[in-house]
C-alpha cells in the first residue's frame, strides 16, 4: 500500500463522556482541580483519532480481508477497554 502521506484521507475524531458511567475518585479530583484552576475540562474528551484513506485503495480487496481487518479492530478495542477500567 502506498504511504498514507501520499493518499487522500479523512480524519475522524471520536469523543467519550468526560466522566463516564462510574468516574473513579482520582478522576473526580482532577476535574475539580481543573475547574478550580480556571481551566475546566470540556464535557466530551477526545477518545481517539482514526484516519481512513479516501482513494478507494481497498475497493478491490475481498470481503474476507475487510472482515479480518474489522475483527482485528474489534479485538484491539476489547483489549483497550479491559486494560482501562
Amino acid at each position: 500500500m502506498p504511504s498514507a502521506r501520499a493518499a487522500p484521507a479523512v480524519r475522524v475524531s471520536t469523543f467519550m463522556d468526560r466522566d463516564g458511567p462510574v468516574p473513579p475518585t482520582g478522576w473526580r479530583q482532577a476535574v475539580s482541580q481543573a475547574g478550580g484552576s480556571g481551566s475546566p475540562l470540556p464535557p466530551p474528551m477526545p477518545d481517539g483519532v482514526f484516519r481512513m484513506r479516501g482513494d478507494t485503495c481497498l475497493a478491490e480487496e475481498s470481503t474476507e480481508m475487510t472482515a479480518d481487518l474489522s475483527e482485528h479492530r474489534r479485538q484491539r478495542q476489547r483489549a483497550l477497554t479491559q486494560a482501562c477500567p
